[in-house]
């Protein structure tokens, strides 16, 4: 979260800064990397380059960790490796798209997360409910 916040701060305020957003006709990252070449001259390209480069592998790490731990959660510890083997496919066919598929299009590793982690927050939300509403629902369901 502290790698995304700082990042998407300093760029949020190096484009308000510098106006580069208002005067340029390019957009998302040729717009970003004239917003810092104006910004840090000869040395702001490859500060954004770092940055990108940095917040992309913690991204990485820290998707694979949740999802695994949401597919063991699901499916038991057996799944461990096939849920790891699966978001390393993904990694591998995002880095393959094109760079429209990748900006305009959600990622499939994203949306593998995010579903893992929904749903798992489900279960785990209906195992220790004592919302009588929920156990209500529940106690429904299994009628």
């Amino acid at each position: 979260i502290i790698d995304t916040l700082l990042m998407c701060t300093l760029t949020g305020l190096v484009l308000l800064v510098t106006d580069t957003w208002v005067s340029s006709e390019s957009d998302g990252v040729l717009l970003t990397t004239e917003a810092f070449e104006e910004a840090i001259p000869g040395l702001g390209p490859y500060l954004l380059l770092a940055g990108v480069l940095c917040l992309s592998f913690s991204s990485m790490l820290g998707f694979s960790y949740y999802v695994v731990k949401c597919g063991c959660y699901l499916f038991g510890t057996r799944a461990r490796l096939p849920v790891l083997g699966f978001y390393l496919v993904t990694i591998v066919i995002s880095a393959t798209a094109s760079i429209s598929e990748i900006i305009n299009e959600r990622s499939e590793r994203y949306i593998l997360a995010n579903s893992l982690l929904a749903v798992s927050v489900f279960k785990y939300s209906l195992e220790k409910t004592d919302d009588p509403f929920l156990l209500s629902f529940l106690a429904f369901r299994k009628k």
